[in-house]
């Protein structure tokens, strides 16, 4: 495609989108890929991107953009494209059988530990909103 055929592809695009590339935070490549999503979807996009600060990259707006032709995209579509605001980055923590020996009786079951760390997790974090 053409540089020419690219720039007026933009045109489908919505302002707002078309305000990411203006100020360089959306690539003009990535844009045009996101000019074939039909306004409803792009609207959708611009939701997520308020909401998680994250702009799509080149091969998430492909993506986005064959899955638009195939069916109409949907939120759910959307953040998992992009790995939506579910996705924290949270470390896995993970305890030895030695470490819980000390606080737990052998006869528990894992499910019984787990439950009872929960608890006590919920109830420190009751305890920390109520002081902050």
């Amino acid at each position: 495609m053409s540089t020419i055929k690219r720039y007026i592809r933009l045109t489908y695009l919505s302002n707002y989108l078309l305000e990411f590339v203006d100020k360089n935070e959306l690539p003009f490549t990535v844009a045009v890929d996101l000019s074939y999503l039909k306004s409803n979807e792009q609207s959708l996009l611009l939701a997520f991107i308020g909401t998680t600060k994250k702009m799509p990259n080149g091969s998430q707006a492909k993506k986005l953009k064959e899955l638009s032709q195939q069916k109409e995209l949907t939120g759910e579509d959307i953040e998992k494209i992009l790995g939506g605001e579910a996705k924290v980055n949270y470390q896995k923590i993970s305890f030895s059988e030695k470490q819980l020996q000390k606080y737990f009786p052998p006869d528990y079951k894992k499910e019984q530990i787990e439950k009872i760390i929960f608890q006590l997790l919920d109830s420190w974090k009751a305890q920390t909103e109520r002081r902050g």
